[in-house]
């Protein structure tokens, strides 16, 4: 990366933009429409940016800050942003300024960024405010103003001058105002590259934050410090429920450090437990868990997860003693509300998580329900179990089949431990569903472990929801796989994962827009899982919300870096939206090669390096381990009609799991009006 002078400026004209009475539309709307509103919202500001040429620097909650080359562009954006939201029965507000922007190292600041603030907060409901400077260089543009008068911005020194910017109609896209200046070529980077924080400290808690009470977050799991420092990782607050809680991985403090499993497990033990507390909101373990070993004020945390209590702890463990530590703070003030120390012999851990759990519904004043456990019967065999969830939660071949080893140990020494086997049949559809082993050997796998698992517990929710998984990726059984996943809500209504599967099986099935919704029910369950946020790329891409995709994509790999595939589907986000070059970077990250090679042949082909699509297909088609759908998107992307129908047909023989997306492919767009296409989607039990 191109190392920049300490001190560097340009002048630049930015769009500050925010819906006019979130708190109340939120209030009245409730949580589920509310964030459909606002996803339809950011989609329209996004379509609007990209006809303008506008450069998205920040989104959060409902505000959008982003920068412009030309004045005249930025108003006629504001305008057709404030137009095309309209039929969502909300109003926007925007300001436009152009001023001279600082550029020191990596941090963007000057007082034009804070006057852009300033007068967005002093517009009205529907109004795009602008600056005398603005003003000044649209002369001629055919933009027209009223006066405002003459207004003092909180923090600018003097009196500023500002317009409303007058509708009258359709924007045209102005014509191009010619190529940018080296400084703003620089600022541009620089705005990309890093928040502007200041700017949003000056427009102040009530913007660019959510008010929201779980809504799905897209805020990654790093520090909140190091997060205000990083363009799409603003921590967006969600207002808590007065009843819910999240249980932060416990910390090892045993004197060897070798207990961090035992101290998770025990963690996510006490989590199920205090799941199927009625009236208790949970917040799900994978998102909980990313804030493992980041020392954010629990206040912090407590605000991205939407979580009015927080329980941590730690456990030292010495031979077949353990000291568990357990302390339940209200994330809203940071007091205390309970805490406990237990000493206790290893073999009564389970004994302890249900002290703790009970401990923790008492102080918060909610029922208690007599927890009904499978104890299992030997030791050794709950850890192993431990051991699972712990290497269970890495997302990449060497985790899976290193859970898959623990869980089956534990069921080696217990086989009427119906956890171990739940999880076990979990992780046997992970490696199906990521190809690490052939779909014909993987999934039956799978659904004999789920079988299995519900022998010895019917009630198994993740059992249920495994099955559905099967049904729908394997047999294409999609009226059965929708049965059992009604049955795994009707157990769990607010499991993840059973929420994610009935939102695969609707978007499969053409059902896209409610798909979704069920997608965004997972996410507020459990809003910092990688896996549901790439889920939802996938429906996005399907849909052309290609812009939502790639904040997905970046969402889950900020969460989980080595999520496989993840910077292929990332990369096909980028693509889809115009942006080759940058996918080509992304796809350097991907560490599956026949991913990599998909994405590249994909990528030089919308750069028009066609040479360079050629030889990466040919590399592509030399893999040991081929990934024929991947395949397929390559062949289809270079033109290749017959080969791509080819590689498709050895999909559907092969079973692979990327075949319930097939539909609305945005990269197997050219074979839609085959013939061979209806009759493929007939093999899939699909709608035509």
């Amino acid at each position: 990366m191109k190392r920049r002078s300490a001190n560097e400026r340009a002048v630049v004209t930015v769009l500050f933009t925010d819906i006019v009475g979130s708190t109340e539309h939120a209030a009245t709307l409730g949580d589920r429409r509310w964030k459909e509103l606002l996803l339809q919202h950011h989609t329209l500001v996004r379509e609007q940016l990209k006809r303008f040429g506008g450069h998205e620097i920040d989104t959060a909650g409902d505000g959008f800050l982003a920068s412009f080359e030309a004045p005249e562009r930025a108003v006629r954006c504001g305008l057709a942003v404030s137009r095309a939201v309209k039929p969502l029965g909300i109003d926007i507000r925007a300001g436009v300024h152009t001023g001279e922007l600082e550029v020191i190292g990596e941090k963007v600041g000057g007082i034009g960024l804070h006057t852009g603030a300033r007068v967005a907060g002093i517009a009205g409901p529907g109004e795009v405010l602008v600056s005398s400077t603005v003003k000044d260089l649209v002369a001629g543009s055919g933009l027209h103003f009223q006066d405002r008068g003459v207004h003092a911005l909180k923090g600018i020194p003097g009196e500023w001058h500002l317009f409303l910017s007058e509708d009258t109609g359709d924007e045209p896209v102005p014509e191009d105002v010619g190529g940018r200046s080296q400084g703003t070529r620089r600022v541009a980077w620089a705005m990309g590259a890093v928040l502007v924080a200041g700017v949003l400290a000056y427009l102040g808690a009530t913007k660019f934050r959510s008010p929201l009470s779980g809504m799905s977050s897209h805020s990654s799991p790093v520090s909140a410090v190091e997060a205000a420092g990083r363009v799409g990782t603003v921590p967006t607050s969600l207002t808590a429920s007065p009843h819910s809680i999240a249980v932060l991985p416990f910390i090892d403090l045993s004197e060897k450090h070798d207990q961090e499993y035992f101290a998770e497990g025990m963690a996510e033990e006490i989590l199920n437990l205090l799941a199927k507390t009625p009236n208790l909101q949970v917040i799900g373990r994978t998102s909980s868990f990313q804030f493992k070993g980041k020392p954010d004020d629990l206040r912090k945390i407590g605000a991205i997860l939407g979580s009015a209590y927080i329980l941590e702890g730690s456990v030292r463990r010495s031979g077949d003693h353990s000291r568990v530590t357990a302390q339940l703070i209200d994330s809203r003030d940071g007091t205390h509300r309970w805490s406990e120390t237990y000493d206790q012999k290893i073999t009564d851990a389970i004994a302890v998580q249900d002290e703790i759990a009970s401990g923790v519904a008492r102080a918060l004043q909610v029922e208690v329900l007599p927890p009904v456990r499978i104890r299992p019967q030997s030791n050794e065999a709950y850890d192993h179990f431990l051991r699972g969830l712990h290497f269970g939660d890495q997302f990449d071949e060497r985790g899976f089949g290193a859970a898959r080893a623990e869980f089956q140990q534990a069921l080696n020494l217990d086989p009427s431990f119906a956890p171990a086997a739940e999880r076990l049949a979990l992780v046997l559809y992970g490696i199906a569903q990521w190809g690490f082993e052939p779909s014909d050997k993987a999934y039956p796998e799978a659904r004999a472990a789920a079988k299995r698992a519900l022998e010895l517990d019917p009630k198994s929710v993740i059992s249920h929801v495994v099955l559905a998984y099967v049904e729908s990726e394997y047999d294409w059984n999609w009226l059965a796989a929708e049965r059992e996943t009604q049955f795994a809500l009707s157990l769990g209504p607010n499991e993840p994962h059973a929420l994610d599967e009935m939102g695969r099986i609707l978007a499969a099935t053409g059902k896209r827009d409610e798909g979704l919704r069920f997608l965004d029910a997972a996410l507020a369950a459990d809003p910092l899982n990688a896996g549901l946020h790439m889920v939802r790329l996938w429906i996005c891409l399907r849909i052309g919300r290609f812009a939502e995709a790639e904040v997905g994509g970046r969402r889950a790999l900020e969460i989980a870096p080595t999520y496989a595939y993840g910077h292929l589907y990332l990369a096909e986000a980028l693509v889809a939206q115009g942006k080759s070059d940058a996918a080509l970077a992304e796809l350097q990250k991907e560490g599956v090669t026949v991913a990599r090679d998909t994405g590249v042949v994909i990528a030089y082909q919308a750069l028009q390096r066609r040479k360079d699509a050629m030889m990466a297909l040919e590399q592509l088609r030399k893999d040991a381990d081929p990934w024929f759908y991947g395949l397929a998107v390559a062949s289809a992307a270079v033109g290749k009609t017959d080969e791509a129908f080819s590689w498709l047909e050895k999909s559907v023989q092969a079973k692979e799991s990327d075949l319930i997306f097939i539909k609305g492919d945005p990269f197997l767009k050219s074979l839609e009006r085959e013939p061979r296409y209806a009759a493929l989607l007939r093999k899939l039990n699909l709608p035509i």
